[in-house]
C-alpha cells in the first residue's frame, strides 16, 4: 500500500488520485494491479506486437515521466490494443468496463472483485446481489 500511497507524492492531479484510489482498492481487494495495469518507459511509437500477446485484458500506459511528457493510456484486449490515446488510467478504467459491458465480456478471475465494484458499487447496475467481500468493503464505506 505504500507503493500506491508514493503515487501521491509525484502528482497531486485528479487523475493521479483517481488512479491512486483504484489501486489502493485493488490493494484492499488482494487483487495484483500489475494485472490490470502495466506501465511501459520508454516506447517510440506503436506498442511492440509481440509483448501485447501476452496480455488478455490490460490497461497499458506510455510517458507520464518527469520530463513533463503527457501519459497516454490504451486498452489491450487479447493481444491486440483497442483503444489508444486515452488521457488517464481512470479514464481507461471507465472505456474498459463500459467495453466489457457493451461486448459481454466476462471479467478475468484475478479481477473479478475490482470489476465487480466498479459495476455494482460505481455503476450501480445488477447491484442486488453482492459477494461477501464486495458486500463488507460496502458496509465500511457506508458506516
Amino acid at each position: 500500500m505504500n507503493e500506491v500511497l508514493m503515487l501521491l507524492d509525484q502528482d497531486a492531479g485528479v487523475d493521479n488520485r483517481r488512479e491512486v484510489v483504484i489501486r489502493g482498492l485493488m490493494v484492499y481487494l488482494s487483487e495484483n494491479a500489475a494485472r490490470l495495469i502495466t506501465h511501459y518507459q520508454h516506447i517510440n511509437g506503436d506498442l511492440d506486437p509481440d509483448d501485447l500477446t501476452h496480455h488478455a485484458l490490460k490497461i497499458v500506459t506510455e510517458g507520464g515521466s518527469a520530463d513533463g511528457s503527457p501519459l497516454e493510456a490504451g486498452i489491450v484486449l487479447e493481444g491486440v490494443q483497442v483503444i489508444a490515446g486515452l488521457q488517464s488510467v481512470p479514464n481507461a478504467c471507465v472505456v474498459l468496463v463500459g467495453l466489457m459491458y457493451a461486448v459481454n465480456l466476462s471479467y478475468p478471475k484475478p479481477l473479478r472483485y475490482t470489476f465487480e465494484f466498479f459495476q455494482k458499487m460505481l455503476l450501480e447496475l445488477h447491484s442486488g446481489k453482492l459477494s461477501p467481500k464486495i458486500l463488507s468493503l460496502k458496509n465500511k464505506l457506508l458506516t
